[in-house]
């Protein structure tokens, strides 16, 4: 067996009997991680499940009513109507539903849209559990994209009522068609995503042998450490061995 072997040997005798060393590299992770990975399938688990939706109609018009029934069609969307004086009050209704979120249609909603002027609607969303705020964020996004459609329908159908033509020409005149030259190949991909796929590779490989040059100096310190205080790496450095095999 090579003189490096034998430290190689050394080294790993001396690690398995440093309790503090054993304790922080195996003992602890296998009780943070199980923990960390508990709580991120609760939060992913909750963030699959159905949006709630407690919703507060101040409107009259029939653009209001319209959202209602876009909300009511939309995929995994549970809405409830209720009424409330105040956010307040439909916080605590949507509480005591167990329902996560909240959409408030403005009462001047059908009157700024039939006046060619911007519309708000109110959403909340309420966090509360372990999740951290990945359901409302799920759910926030399923709202948002009924009101998108909604908007891209009404934009639509008001052009259509005003302008002769294709709304959808009309609403979006250009359209760009992105392609990719590798090697004189053109391949029909967006340059964007042949460099974020590059980026990604080109960025973690050098940061896993980043984190795996400052493992091994860490813990190459904390052995020269541990063979300083046990007065034995003097006898290390009589050995005839070159200094960087020892380290």
């Amino acid at each position: 067996m090579g003189d490096f072997w034998i430290l190689v040997m050394k080294e790993l005798k001396d690690l398995l009997r440093d309790k503090g060393l054993i304790f922080g590299i195996i003992i602890v992770p296998l009780v943070i991680y199980p923990a960390l990975g508990q709580m991120m399938q609760v939060g992913f688990e909750q963030a699959q499940e159905e949006t709630k939706v407690v919703l507060v109609n101040l409107d009259e018009g029939q653009y209001g009513n319209l959202l209602i029934k876009a909300l009511e069609t939309a995929p995994n969307v549970t809405l409830t109507k209720i009424e409330a004086l105040s956010i307040d009050e439909a916080i605590r209704k949507a509480q005591e539903k167990n329902y996560n979120m909240i959409v408030i249609i403005p009462e001047n909603f059908s009157k700024a849209i039939e006046n060619n002027q911007k519309a708000q609607v109110e959403v909340y969303g309420i966090i509360k559990g372990i999740s951290g705020g990945m359901r409302e964020a799920v759910s926030e996004g399923r709202i948002n994209a009924v009101l998108t459609v909604l908007n891209e329908y009404l934009a639509k159908l008001k052009i259509g009522q005003s302008i002769e033509g294709d709304p959808e020409a009309i609403l979006r005149p250009i359209d760009a068609k992105s392609f990719t030259v590798i090697k004189g190949r053109i391949v029909a991909v967006p340059p964007s995503l042949v460099a974020n796929i590059i980026a990604s590779q080109s960025f973690s490989m050098p940061i896993v042998i980043f984190i795996m040059i400052i493992l091994v100096a860490q813990m190459s310190a904390g052995s020269m450490a541990m063979e300083k205080e046990n007065k034995t790496l003097e006898t290390l450095l009589t050995l005839p061995v070159k200094r960087i095999t020892i380290v």
